[in-house]
């Protein structure tokens, strides 16, 4: 077993650099991926709150007009959008009533997405959006309220017409984030080198006086 009493000077203060300076710059690059991470995801939960919100006003001025069949049109334009995956609204039941996808139209959501809503429906954060994130992607759920404009078609006894889905990709991000991961790293790596050089030419009247 290593003694490292035993080292001469040189190889202490090596060591003992190699050791603060790894532990500097895992806790640096550490603190870099998480801060870009974070980023990531608030400018994605961002964008889908924006949308969201365009959307569900967009709904209110469509009921107010009479015109909702527009309401299509808009996601699939809105959803044109090289990084959105899709935009869903999806009534109480569970049941797509549009869709940026005009196959889904009509079909019952994943068992999964259904108990999103549920959960959603249940906590008791008063947010009207909230935010799940799978893998590389964001979905956002947003209650659209019922309103005056929506008595036409809906009972005034309801509270929630329906859930607007947005999925957003940010796998592109991603991969910049990875880019910049290892940049970080050779960036960090660098950095102890140099901070090892100077610190031991510092010292090395003091390590050659011990020789």
């Amino acid at each position: 077993m290593l003694n490292i009493k035993q080292w001469k000077l040189r190889y202490k203060i090596v060591f003992h650099i190699a050791v603060i300076g790894a532990l500097t710059t895992f806790f640096l690059v550490f603190l870099f991926i998480n801060t870009q991470r974070s980023i990531i995801h608030k400018m994605s939960q961002q964008k889908a709150e924006l949308i969201g919100s365009v959307i569900e006003n967009s709904i209110y001025s469509y009921m107010k007009a009479g015109n909702i069949e527009t309401v299509q049109k808009t996601l699939r334009e809105i959803s044109s959008s090289a990084d959105i995956k899709g935009i869903r609204i999806i009534n109480y039941e569970g049941k797509i009533s549009h869709s940026s996808e005009s196959d889904e139209i009509g079909r019952m959501v994943e068992p999964s997405t259904l108990d999103k809503m549920r959960e959603f429906l249940s906590t008791k954060d008063q947010s009207n959006t909230i935010f799940k994130m799978p893998k590389s992607t964001i979905l956002g759920f947003r209650k659209i309220e019922n309103r005056s404009e929506c008595f036409g078609c809906h009972s005034a006894q309801e509270k929630i017409n329906s859930f607007l889905e947005v999925d957003i990709d940010h796998s592109g991000a991603a991969v910049l984030l990875q880019k910049n991961q290892i940049k970080g790293i050779i960036i960090a790596l660098a950095a102890l080198t140099i901070l090892s050089f100077v610190i031991l030419r510092l010292f090395e009247k003091l390590i050659n006086r011990q020789n």
